[in-house]
């Protein structure tokens, strides 16, 4: 297998990057790994596609580009379909559930095309969700739930300040009332919260939605880390996702399959199983000419049982 890691410094002409570009090797190469500029994409998808080299697109969740090459892998995939597969697994799971939006004065989009899908979805199987507003009295917060169902409360925000907000409340409530059962539905930045709301995420049962996530309590991960600093001399960057997982997540998951599936990768690719440090994949094609789109996503669950 033949595997280039391309990366180039931002700013370059459009010229400059297609010469830099043309100096890559074009003949047997199984495929490439990037760009890191957004910018670049077209240039290097365009070399790619001619060449029948797959590009694997790793941080990039935006263009058009995958619609257009077949040979287009994106690995970060555009939010539209992490929130549309994200709202399917919700549904999947707590259909049952009586389900609470819960409002606030925050202004975030994406959580509140989350909760307009989530919204859509249940109005699908001919039933309402119900609204509360943050700043609700006990009294409102009583005529929304439910006895008989597990009630299912999702933020219209994935903000830390929000959580702040309703954790008071559900403690007041739960205190009141504690035969309700209650389930907390939640965005990918939930994992940087567990320092300040970890025995709340337990306490109320808290499924976050994440296409990755890095278990810090594994033997796995700290082996991972413990050969990362062996072979590099440093520590993996403190960053969220960890990136020293995300790009041995990619490379293997690419070496080994094509090495194991070879010409009918891409017949399977939607199917094969991985077991990943943090980032799992499901790729997926959009159409039949176009690139692929990873759709794994997963909940990272905090139960009652720590």
């Amino acid at each position: 297998i033949s595997v280039s890691i391309y990366t180039e410094d931002s700013g370059k002409t459009p010229a400059e990057m297609q010469q830099a570009i043309d100096k890559l090797p074009s003949e047997n190469l199984d495929f490439i790994i990037g760009p890191l500029h957004q910018e670049q994409i077209p240039t290097l998808s365009n070399h790619c596609r001619k060449h029948n080299i797959r590009m694997i697109v790793p941080f990039s969740s935006s263009g058009e580009q995958v619609y257009q090459n077949p040979f287009y892998y994106a690995v970060n995939a555009p939010k539209s379909f992490l929130l549309s597969d994200a709202a399917d697994l919700t549904m999947e799971l707590f259909r049952n559930g009586n389900f609470i939006i819960c409002e606030s004065n925050e202004d975030d989009k994406l959580a509140q095309t989350f909760t307009d899908t989530i919204a859509l979805r249940f109005s699908a199987f001919g039933s309402a969700i119900k609204r509360v507003n943050i700043e609700d009295n006990t009294n409102r917060w009583l005529e929304v739930m439910s006895a008989d169902k597990t009630n299912i409360i999702i933020p219209n925000s994935s903000s830390i300040r929000v959580l702040n907000q309703i954790f008071p409340q559900l403690n007041l409530f739960s205190g009141n009332h504690p035969e309700y059962k209650i389930k907390l539905i939640g965005y990918p930045e939930w994992q940087t919260y567990t320092y300040n709301h970890l025995e709340s995420f337990y306490r109320y049962d808290t499924y976050a939605y994440s296409a990755f996530y890095k278990n810090p309590l594994s033997v796995k991960t700290h082996e991972f880390e413990a050969l990362y600093q062996k072979n590099f001399n440093q520590l993996t960057l403190n960053s969220y996702p960890n990136f020293g997982m995300f790009g041995f997540d990619i490379t293997y998951f690419f070496l080994y399959h094509l090495s194991t599936f070879g010409d009918g990768f891409e017949e399977t690719a939607s199917e094969i199983p991985n077991g990943p440090f943090q980032h799992g994949f499901k790729f997926r094609r959009i159409s039949n000419w176009s690139g692929f789109i990873n759709h794994e996503v997963k909940f990272i669950h905090y139960t009652p049982e720590f």
